[in-house]
């Protein structure tokens, strides 16, 4: 676990684990979701300051090309400033789920903030895409070892005959 929380890889970890499972059907897949962060994850303080970096890029997606000159130059002189909605934001719109994103993510809430940016369409899908593809991996690793430590937890309280 902390291995994994830490970023650092834990294909020796994960090895001994699968060693020690052997032929156990009921971990197969937990063990194979683990498989997916084996090389190291993202903590959720790097995600959350990732995105931070990359929310701007995503916004800028988002808006629709300028259509006139005069248009392209404020553009282009407000890319120097860059000032955004933070917080609980109401709304559908791409800043507003920007906004609620990083307040899942500073309250350390990877499912809910993943939950306002996963259905993002176009530029702004694209713009977002890597760093929701490393969110999700480390959602999928970080609850597969909450399952397989659930699954170890159960099986320490059996009395030593029900062990399967």
């Amino acid at each position: 676990r902390s291995r994994i929380e830490s970023g650092l890889a834990f294909d020796v970890d994960l090895g001994t684990v699968q060693t020690l499972a052997g032929a156990d059907d009921s971990l197969k897949a937990t063990l194979a979701d683990l498989q997916s962060g084996m090389g190291g994850i993202a903590s959720l303080s790097t995600l959350a300051r990732d995105f931070s970096a990359v929310a701007g890029d995503v916004l800028a997606a988002a808006k629709p090309p300028a259509s006139n000159r005069m248009e392209k130059v404020w553009r282009r002189l407000s890319s120097m400033v860059s000032v955004r909605r933070t917080g609980d934001v109401s709304g559908d719109d791409v800043a507003a789920r920007i906004a609620r994103t990083e307040m899942h993510l500073n309250a350390g809430d990877l499912a809910a903030a993943l939950n306002e940016v996963k259905d993002l369409t176009g530029a702004a899908a694209e713009a977002v895409g890597p760093w929701l593809q490393k969110a999700q991996v480390h959602f999928k690793t970080m609850t597969a070892l909450d399952d397989l430590t659930r699954q170890a937890v159960q099986r320490l309280a059996q009395p030593a005959g029900a062990v399967k």
